[in-house]
């Protein structure tokens, strides 16, 4: 018979079911609001709404709202054609969505990753990935310094060459603002 103290290193995470269905709730509820114009507010209350109802982290939330939306992205016509003219469509409807859930560094390191795991899933996003990340930095919703440290933690290594261009030019960049502040 286990012991209470072993009991209690049982981690409250959901189990991945809950995840998935709650990911797949999570969809539904963008799609319908997509199809139906349905207010961001109201699509946030409802991810909150099953945020509790599966007891779902926050870390999990955010995941599960930038997965979703890719998800949807993906099924968008014409998203092989022009990728980052879909998901700006998208993020023109879903912005204060998307805006609620990635506000720091640690939800920037969740959407990151759910974007790394839907290259897995879409050889076309996985080819567009630096577009797609540089179109969310000059949006003012990734902070270079982010996108760096995620970078460095990458293992797949398509994905690192894919977002090598892009990581040197945000590394430049970073290092030209030091020595202009450095001048002042």
């Amino acid at each position: 018979e286990p012991s209470d103290v072993e009991n209690d290193s049982i981690p409250a995470s959901p189990v991945p079911e809950d995840e998935n269905i709650f990911l797949s709730e999570i969809k539904e509820s963008l799609e319908r609001g997509l199809s139906d114009h349905i207010d961001a507010e109201y699509l946030i209350l409802e991810i909150n709404s099953s945020r509790y109802a599966y007891n779902m982290a926050l870390e999990e939330v955010n995941y599960c709202v930038v997965k979703a939306i890719l998800q949807i992205m993906i099924q968008q016509k014409g998203f092989v054609t022009n990728t980052v003219g879909t998901f700006h469509r998208l993020l023109t409807y879903f912005g204060d969505v998307f805006r609620n859930y990635i506000r720091d560094r640690e939800s920037m390191m969740n959407c990151l990753k759910a974007f790394e795991d839907m290259c897995l899933a879409s050889e076309t996003l996985q080819t567009k990935i630096a577009q797609l990340v540089y179109y969310l930095y000059e949006e003012d919703m990734f902070e270079e310094e982010v996108i760096i440290e995620w970078y460095e933690r990458l293992e797949d290594e398509a994905i690192k060459r894919t977002l090598s261009k892009l990581v040197q030019w945000l590394q430049e960049s970073s290092e030209d603002d030091e020595e202009e502040d450095d001048m002042d």
